[in-house]
């Protein structure tokens, strides 16, 4: 008899007795913050300079991405010594942002040959915050190429995509 008369009990329980409705002591706020768009503006092409390859094995050349300067294992000429990408983003003043890079695996010549492009580099954290009064930051990005020994000369480009959000 007492294990037919347990679940009843908690059953009514359960029901709450007299229940009324109650308001919050303030008012929940709605809130909306609108901000500007970002704008990129490209103020230096990224550049590995002229570079004669070795002949014997793979030469790798390095642009640094918070100098520019240029280090590498190949012969570096220095009347073209290469130079890191440099940009200026625009936005709402203060709030935080992302940066990333997306880039081909190679630079390609006019005639189809092919160098590797192993990474591009950023100067610093993905995420920065833009200036509290101007809403500017400036960033930098440098990149690492290896050179295959006897590289058919010419010059090798490519584009790569700069993505920049509100975090």
């Amino acid at each position: 008899m007492l294990s037919r008369l347990a679940p009843s009990l908690a059953l009514v329980a359960a029901v709450p007795a007299n229940a009324a409705p109650i308001s919050a002591p303030t008012q929940p706020p709605a809130r909306a913050s609108v901000v500007v768009p970002l704008v990129v503006n490209r103020i230096q092409d990224l550049s590995f300079g002229t570079i004669i390859p070795r002949s014997d094995h793979l030469a790798v050349v390095v642009i640094d991405p918070n100098t520019g300067a240029r280090s590498g294992n190949a012969t570096l000429i220095a009347s073209d010594a290469g130079r890191r990408g440099y940009f200026e983003i625009t936005g709402t003043p203060g709030h935080r942002i992302g940066i990333d890079l997306a880039w081909p695996p190679e630079l390609i010549s006019e005639n189809g040959d092919a160098i590797d492009l192993t990474n591009l580099t950023l100067d610093g954290a993905i995420l920065r915050n833009l200036h509290a009064v101007t809403g500017i930051r400036n960033f930098g990005v440098g990149g690492r190429i290896e050179i295959a020994p006897d590289q058919p000369e010419g010059l090798y480009t490519a584009t790569y995509d700069v993505v920049v959000w509100y975090n």
